[in-house]
C-alpha cells in the first residue's frame, strides 16, 4: 500500500505555506491510513486468560481494493475472488477469542500461468512457503491475553497481458491456552488476469 510521500519544506520556506500546498495529497491519504490503523494498529482489549481453553480462535479475512467495493470487505473462507489489474489488494487477517489470542499469521502463496501464444502455457509456482507473510504475537501474561490480533499483507497488482496470477491466502491463529489450540482459515484464492 502506498500512502503519500510528503516533501519537507526547503530552507527558508514557510512550513505552514508548504503544508497548505501539500494538504490535498495528505488529506487523500488520511482515510486509508486511519482505517488501516483502526483495523490493525492495536490488539484487542486484554481479557482474562483461560489457560485451559480448548476452543480455537475465530478467524476472519478482509480485503480492500477489490472490484466494486469501497473499503474493506469480508472474504468468505474457501472463496475465489477476482482482482483488478493495476489495483493493489490490502489484506487483514484477524484472530479473536473471548478467552485470549496468542498469535495470528497471514500466509500467501503465488502461481502464475502464461499463454505462450502457440497452444502451450508456462506455469511458475506455487512454491513451498517457509514463513508467513506477516505474524503478530500478543502480549500474553499468566492472567491476561489480547481478545484479538491482526496481521496484514498486500497482493501486487501487476501481471503481464498474457498471464494469470493466482494468490492462495490463508490464516493460522492460536488461542492463549497453555497448550495453544490453533485453527486455520480455509484457503481463499485471489485471481489477477492480464487480459488480452
Amino acid at each position: 500500500m502506498y500512502l503519500a510521500a510528503v516533501e519537507l519544506p526547503r530552507h527558508g520556506m514557510n512550513p505552514l505555506a508548504h503544508l497548505r500546498r501539500r494538504a490535498p495529497l495528505i488529506a487523500g491519504a488520511l482515510p486509508t491510513l486511519a482505517l488501516v490503523v483502526l483495523l490493525t494498529g492495536c490488539p484487542g482489549q486484554p481479557v482474562p486468560r483461560d489457560r485451559n481453553d480448548a476452543t480455537p480462535p475465530t478467524l476472519t479475512l478482509a480485503a480492500a481494493g477489490l472490484p466494486g467495493a469501497s473499503g474493506f470487505i469480508d472474504v468468505a473462507p474457501g472463496s475465489t475472488v477476482e482482482m483488478t489489474r493495476g489495483t493493489e489488494v490490502v489484506l487483514i487477517a484477524r484472530a479473536a477469542d473471548d478467552d485470549g489470542v496468542s498469535s495470528v499469521e497471514l500466509w500467501t502463496n503465488e502461481a502464475q500461468t502464461c499463454d505462450n501464444g502457440n497452444g502451450t502455457a508456462t506455469q511458475t509456482g506455487p512454491g513451498l512457503v517457509a514463513a508467513p507473510t506477516d505474524r503478530t504475537e500478543g502480549e500474553v501474561t499468566p492472567t491476561d491475553a489480547p481478545s484479538s490480533l491482526s496481521a496484514t499483507g498486500n497482493l501486487p497488482s501487476d501481471v503481464p497481458a498474457n498471464c494469470v496470477r493466482e494468490f492462495e491466502v490463508w490464516i493460522i491463529g492460536a488461542n492463549a491456552a497453555d497448550a495453544a489450540v490453533t485453527s486455520q482459515f480455509p484457503t481463499a484464492t485471489f485471481v489477477l488476469r492480464g487480459g488480452q
